[in-house]
């Protein structure tokens, strides 16, 4: 198969595990025998790989950024490992696999990536239980002598990603009992013909820079199983219609393209329940829509639907049809105000309007009763004119809601209805005209992450003391902001871990009283006024880190 072949440095990023104590590193530790989970890294030279063998109870062996390993002698010890069902051998910089392996043949997964693989040893026929082939980042390894070894197994699943592939080999027609296929991150610009031998659920061609579109819809045509696919960051400037054939897609990924369209063909995606065509990386690839097409509103198994950073300035009518929605993120783009449709979306637990140009909050807001996450921040570069100046006292109908944002606008008041958010976690008010707050702030007995800074706070509520969830607390930028009460109601959280009091003209001789009683809050006091920045009990201070996910 033609290839890219380039020389280049392997850069091995830690394996991540969802809980950092489930694998055990038998390298420098003693076992019991019992381990079920188990790692190798570093030096390997003087390994005793009996230790392998006697975890009796083995089923997943992961080696990662391992020097001098040696896979015969590994395998070797694996023979009698039959609970075995997983091995990651990632970042070890392995060039040839062991006929050995052939006594591993109860795994189901097998991961090399991130190695130098040149070939592969016909022994691997005898893994019959293999469902899982992970071969990315190998660039020296020809899929097509894969296609050869693998094609009378049961792999079903195969990654074939950031390998240096100019294309697919036809010979993968062969390999009949792939469902899914990765070839990310490559340079292919079209399909084999073979392909349409497969039956495949998952395609996954994401960062293949050339693809020719056209070709590509026409050949998935014939995948009437396909469930998932993968087009993110291809530089797709168009979407061919051939787009609504594939009426089996439950999950399509178009986000950072450089999309100004979309195909009327994409309402006949009836199944579809997760749509992403919003940025990647920061904004930095995104796409350019001005519009959806009227068939979008055929979408309505639609769960989750990703369009940030594009320019919508209208939504289709017909968008409250979208009644499954439960996440929606429409940040950065031009819309004028709230849309009013969308308060009829009533699955919505995720709305995101970030960065548009949102003047109101309508009352219909409070329909919206499954929300947990509600995102309202407006663009910092807006007049005054084009932002939030009310909040409507619908908002206390938002009971399930954890999260709220409201930075860059001008409210002047919060509505006591706030108190009825009884499950807020997140008060994000920074950058607004607030001088005071209601009494119900007290009344949010869940919340522990409040921002207030650059608002024009005179006085806190005398009931602020009783909230004493809170963790993070922003008042900087409030020099109107009385100290007399404020640090002493401040000093009743006892749970408060982060407190910024910067710009509000403390001294250090006003602060002591208040870090002297408080020695596990961490403080941060910058002040115009003196020459050199305070910082006492200096320490991570999370209000410098955008909250923003």
């Amino acid at each position: 198969m033609t290839r890219l072949l380039f020389v280049f440095t392997i850069v091995f990023v830690s394996f991540t595990c969802s809980s950092q104590n489930v694998f055990r590193n038998i390298v420098s530790q003693e076992i019991d025998g019992k381990e079920k989970h188990v790692l190798l890294t570093g030096n390997l030279a003087a390994f005793n790989y009996t230790k392998v063998a006697a975890c009796k109870q083995l089923e997943i062996l992961k080696i990662t950024a391992a020097s001098n390993l040696n896979l015969e002698l590994l395998f070797q010890q694996c023979k009698g490992l039959t609970s075995l069902k997983e091995l990651h051998i990632i970042g070890c910089g392995i060039s040839d696999i062991p006929n050995t392996i052939r006594f591993l043949s109860g795994i189901e997964t097998l991961n090399l990536r991130d190695n130098l693989l040149h070939s592969f040893p016909d022994s691997i026929a005898a893994l019959k239980s293999l469902k899982v082939l992970e071969l990315s980042h190998n660039s020296y390894l020809y899929d097509s002598d894969v296609y050869d070894k693998i094609a009378g197994m049961h792999i079903e699943r195969l990654d074939f990603s950031d390998s240096g592939l100019f294309g697919i080999d036809e010979k993968i027609g062969n390999v009949k009992s792939l469902i899914s296929i990765d070839f990310s991150g490559n340079d292919i610009k079209s399909l084999p013909k073979s392909l349409s031998q497969l039956s495949l659920q998952a395609v996954d061609l994401s960062e293949n820079q050339h693809l020719d579109t056209g070709k590509i819809f026409k050949q998935l045509v014939a995948q009437q199983n396909l469930q998932s696919l993968n087009l993110a960051q291809c530089e797709l400037s168009h979407i061919s219609e051939d787009l609504g054939a594939l009426k089996s897609l439950k999950y399509l990924n178009l986000s950072g393209n450089v999309l100004k369209s979309l195909p009327q063909s994409i309402g006949n995606l009836l199944l579809l329940e997760d749509l992403n065509l919003g940025m990647v990386n920061l904004g930095f690839r995104m796409n350019l829509l001005t519009s959806l097409p009227a068939s979008f509103s055929n979408l309505t198994h639609l769960k989750r639907l990703d369009l940030s950073s594009n320019q919508l300035n209208i939504l289709p009518s017909g968008i409250e049809n979208l009644t499954n929605l439960e996440y929606l993120d429409l940040k950065q783009n031009q819309l004028p105000d709230f849309p009013l449709s969308l308060t009829k979306c009533k699955s919505l637990r995720y709305l995101n309007l970030n960065g548009n140009n949102l003047i109101s909050i309508p009352e219909s807001v409070g329909d919206l009763t499954a929300l947990e996450e509600l995102r309202l921040d407006n663009n910092f570069f807006n007049r005054f004119d084009k932002k939030i100046k009310l909040i409507p006292e619908s908002i206390g109908k938002l009971t399930k809601l954890k999260v709220l944002t409201l930075r860059d606008n001008v409210i002047e008041h919060l509505p006591s209805s706030i108190g009825g958010l009884i499950n807020l976690e997140l008060l994000d008010l920074r950058d607004n005209l607030l001088s005071e707050l209601p009494e119900s702030i007290c009344a949010l007995g869940k919340l522990t992450y409040l921002d207030l800074k650059t608002n024009e706070l005179t006085s806190l509520p005398r009931c602020f003391e009783k909230m004493k969830t809170l963790t993070d607390l922003n008042l900087s930028m409030n020099p109107s902001l009385k100290s007399d009460y404020y640090l002493t109601a401040v000093q009743q959280l006892s749970n408060l871990k982060y407190l910024d009091v910067s710009y509000n003209n403390l001294t250090k001789d006003q602060l002591s009283p208040f870090l002297n009683a408080m020695p596990n809050c961490k403080v941060i006091n910058k002040n115009t006024r003196q020459l050199e920045k305070e910082k006492p009990n200096q320490g991570e201070f999370k209000f410098e880190t955008p909250v923003g996910r």
